[in-house]
């Protein structure tokens, strides 16, 4: 089973996916962004927020097979013939694009426009 944004989620989804989570299907995380500004600089919940709830739910722990773990990094840099030494990762999220960037020595440049306020997140 594979979590990631899911814009018309619903309880009877999100109950779906804790169901076979807790029997034991393999619970993928694409990404663990918990929020993110929308196109109108807006706070929305995030990939993360469903990830948890379905994990917390089923009482697993998810694999995080997106930003930031490694592999995905290395994988794009591959398949576009390119080397982290020479490649640039511009993103607008610290735990997720530039902390995955720097993981494979990637130099990264932070994009960070004003959008509204984001929760804490825990630790």
């Amino acid at each position: 089973m594979a979590v990631g944004n899911d814009f018309d989620l619903s309880y009877e989804r999100l109950t779906a996916a804790a169901r076979a989570a807790a029997r034991g299907a393999a619970a993928r995380d694409t990404e663990r962004g918990s929020a993110f500004a929308d196109r109108g600089r807006r706070l929305s919940a995030g990939c993360g927020s469903i990830v948890q709830s379905v994990a917390v739910a089923a009482g697993v722990q998810p694999i995080v097979v997106g930003k930031p773990e490694p592999p995905l990094f290395r994988m794009a840099l591959e398949r576009l013939g390119l080397t982290a030494a020479t490649t640039a990762m511009v993103g607008d999220s610290i735990p997720s694009d530039i902390k995955g960037a720097r993981a494979v020595g990637m130099p990264t440049v932070l994009y960070a426009p004003a959008v509204a306020r984001r929760p804490a997140r825990p630790t």
